[in-house]
């Protein structure tokens, strides 16, 4: 019996409003995650790395350059996704010259992103493209310019995929 399946006999036989209000939520969060999926919704997320695997977690291997394959518990729920962003654009590393993807958010994602810096930090957040994670940096300060990088050993070609695989999300719903 899977736990939705379980939440629905106990509130059939106890019509306990707690086991109902958990029934909801989860058929909620289903169907809004699979609706976001449906709409592309996936190919651009900020998700919260939390330390311990929960209802609202997911097992996500981080497969970025230098990661070795560590597998994080990423929070289901997005924080921002492709409806804050503007524009993506592959951009160089001032110092190291290396390729970038330079996002940059709506005024709405400006001040959303600004938030969830200033909420989370010392937390990762991850940078989920198409269902994988790109980048899982920890917050270091509240970041307020309606700009981000997404950095790591991108080759130019990558960096240009990625930045493209944004840009169509938007196209793609935008239109």
């Amino acid at each position: 019996m899977t736990d939705s399946q379980t939440l629905l006999a106990q509130y059939a036989r106890t019509r306990s409003e707690s086991a109902f209000r958990e029934l909801v939520s989860r058929y909620i969060d289903l169907v809004y995650s699979t609706a976001f999926r449906l709409v592309g919704g996936d190919a651009f997320q900020l998700q919260l790395v939390l330390d311990q695997p929960g209802d609202n977690t997911e097992l996500i291997t981080n497969n970025a350059n230098g990661a070795a394959g560590e597998t994080l518990h990423v929070q289901k729920t997005p924080l921002l996704d492709y409806t804050a962003v503007s524009s993506a654009t592959v951009t160089r590393n001032a110092s190291s010259g290396a390729p970038e993807i330079g996002v940059e958010f709506s005024e709405e994602g400006r001040e959303l992103f600004a938030a969830i810096t200033k909420e989370n930090l010392n937390k990762r957040l991850a940078i989920v493209l198409d269902g994988h994670v790109y980048s899982a940096p920890v917050i270091r300060s509240e970041i307020t310019g309606g700009k981000a990088q997404i950095t790591g050993s991108f080759t130019e070609q990558e960096a240009t995929e990625l930045a493209a695989k944004i840009n169509e999300a938007l196209r793609g719903v935008r239109h």
